[in-house]
């Protein structure tokens, strides 16, 4: 049975030995995905004409798609006899929402595997090709020349020393008494510079090394 565009709309849930033949106005993008109940999904949408009309039709879980470059030519998609019966064509009433949160409502054509597509000029659809994931980020290279190792005595003499010369610059004397508080704060910094030791505490009372 060869259905026309105005006669699409009046026949929601027809199926069995159905055909549609028209040109093809539109082309929409091919969106795929896979979720733990259904499975793999795939489907996508276009637009034919005939001397009544347009009509929506959706290719549902197939394995081919149409290209921008389809736009223009004729097709014709008809049912096929399976061992279940006449299958791969049948209309539909489609609800989804879109962006702002409304639903929409619209008739369509669906298409699954079981059905055949065919051009005017003898073409055929195009293979679905799979979606290349991400590339993952590029590693960085591994750190292969060695690492210096460093003199830790020595930091910690050349630490102490210049702690207590910068002391000895601001308070402009080599040795102040013990009790004053001066000698504590440069003895709390030298101890949490340089680390409590006795070479750390000699410094802080003689000022000498």
């Amino acid at each position: 049975m060869l259905l026309k565009a105005n006669q699409i709309a009046g026949n929601v849930g027809l199926a069995g030995n159905l055909q549609i033949s028209g040109k093809i106005e539109r082309v929409f993008g091919r969106k795929e995905g896979n979720t733990e109940k259904y499975g793999d999904w795939s489907f996508q949408g276009f637009v034919i004409s005939d001397e009544t009309g347009e009509m929506a039709v959706s290719l549902k879980n197939r394995k081919d798609s149409l290209k921008k470059d389809d736009v223009g030519k004729t097709i014709t998609i008809s049912s096929k006899e399976t061992a279940n019966g006449m299958l791969g064509v049948k209309i539909e009433e489609d609800e989804w929402e879109n962006d702002k949160g409304e639903k929409k409502t619209a008739v369509k054509v669906i298409v699954t595997q079981s059905a055949d597509i065919k051009f005017a000029d003898g073409t055929t659809t195009t293979k679905a090709e799979a979606q290349e994931p991400s590339p993952a980020p590029a590693k960085e290279a591994t750190r292969t020349e060695p690492v210096p190792q460093l003199d830790y005595e020595q930091i910690r003499k050349d630490t102490i020393k210049v702690t207590y010369e910068y002391w000895r610059e601001i308070v402009g004397v080599d040795k102040i008494a013990i009790t004053d508080p001066a000698y504590t704060d440069l003895l709390k910094t030298i101890i949490e510079v340089a680390g409590k030791n006795a070479d750390t505490l000699f410094i802080a009372r003689t000022g000498r090394r």
